[in-house]
């Protein structure tokens, strides 16, 4: 009994240390009063956000969560700025919680231009002057998909801002959006002088993949033809962008199937065809357990095998996290390059945990763990830079 006692004794006390209240409100003219609790062993601190425009007032925020970098950015007619400040105490990001920008010259000039025109921006002579955080010139040409519109931008950013758009608008693992592109040195922000390749971007669900050109960081373009088969249902999808090659992926879960191949080139617009993944359905032999929430069963308790098509030479057993799901199990046959590179997985909005296994018998991969969740694709923002992105075409609109 005396143990029994004196270990929820330490429980308490281990769980009042891992927890912090925090201020939580959605606005400055909100009632801050409310509260909310964060785990603090999970780097989780109080924080109060400041994000400013030049076509809006400033908006603070306050809420428990992870603190990234502040973002910065001014194009000489349009200026950005998410700041964020931490603590560690509980109810520490009170009213008196502040954050201040540092607008300060720092001493760097970039080339400036906001335009829907990639050859307005190109003779372009407007110069803006750095300041606090803002030690990059930025240089990005985006073709926005869902608005329908491109953008243009030259100017001053933070290292924040340079690091944020690395896995912006990525598609099926291709990515079809432009990176921002950032230099040190003044003036280097220059088009002509930017690392990477033009390549066409586009995505179609159906119909003509209308192509748009864009800036990439990478040395490939990508084409990739995908097909996905949910309870019968068949999908198919066809993207032009930047980014690596995976080869032909090929999974099987029993409702749940997948085809992938890509093809990789590396001279400016060279990814300008179109094909059609083409499904191996020859038995290979090979029969491995699978499932997916797909089947509406516990991945954990199915005993239910399916015979490998084609390149499907490996039984694929894993846990998975996702951005909007739990941790969930997936079982099937898989092709062997899946096995080589588990972060193949990306390509569907999962990634595997450190039971990933592959093997090369038959219902090897029978495996335990918890419910299993689908596989499914998913698009992948950077979350701090989608208010800048929905800023400037604000702007645009307002000034039209």
């Amino acid at each position: 009994m005396v143990k029994l006692f004196s270990g929820i004794i330490i429980c308490a006390l281990v769980t009042e240390v891992l927890t912090l209240k925090c201020y939580s409100c959605a606005s400055s003219t909100e009632n801050c009063s409310l509260q909310s609790v964060c785990n603090s062993a999970q780097n989780m601190k109080c924080k109060t956000i400041a994000t400013k425009s030049s076509v809006g007032a400033t908006k603070i925020t306050k809420s428990c969560g992870i603190c990234t970098e502040p973002l910065s950015l001014n194009t000489g007619t349009f200026a950005y700025f998410q700041g964020y400040r931490c603590c560690t105490s509980d109810l520490c990001n009170d009213i008196s919680h502040q954050v201040e920008e540092n607008t300060a010259l720092n001493g760097l000039e970039c080339h400036a231009c906001q335009s829907n025109s990639a050859a307005v921006c190109a003779r372009s002579t407007s110069i803006v002057k750095c300041v606090g955080i803002q030690n990059r010139c930025a240089y990005t040409y985006t073709q926005l998909p869902v608005i329908g519109q491109r953008l243009v931008i030259k100017g001053c950013a933070s290292e924040g801002i340079c690091k944020s758009p690395k896995s912006f608008g990525v598609f099926f693992g291709v990515q079809i959006i432009s990176e921002m592109q950032c230099c040190q040195g003044n003036l280097c922000n220059m088009e002509t002088t930017l690392p990477g390749r033009r390549c066409h971007s586009c995505i179609r669900l159906a119909g003509v993949c209308n192509s748009k050109p864009i800036q990439c960081i990478s040395s490939s373009c990508t084409m990739a033809s995908t097909k996905e088969v949910i309870n019968g249902t068949s999908q198919e999808y066809f993207l032009k962008g930047c980014g690596n090659c995976f080869g032909s992926l090929s999974f099987n879960a029993g409702s749940f199937s997948v085809e992938r191949a890509d093809r990789c080139c590396q001279s400016d617009n060279c990814n300008n065809q179109t094909f059609k993944v083409e499904r191996n359905t020859t038995l290979n032999g090979l029969m491995c357990y699978g499932c997916t929430a797909h089947s509406n069963q516990k991945c954990s308790d199915t005993m239910i095998m399916m015979n490998c098509l084609g390149k499907q030479t490996r039984c694929l057993h894993s846990t998975t996290t996702g951005r909007f799901e739990k941790n969930g199990i997936i079982k099937g046959c898989a092709s062997e390059n899946i096995c080589n590179n588990p972060n193949a997985l990306a390509i569907y909005g999962r990634h595997p945990k450190q039971d990933f296994y592959c093997c090369k018998e038959s219902g090897c991969n029978l495996g335990s763990g918890s419910s299993g969740l689908s596989i499914a694709y998913s698009v992948t923002l950077t979350l701090p830079f989608i208010p800048l992105i929905l800023c400037l075409f604000s702007m645009k609109t307002q000034r039209n």
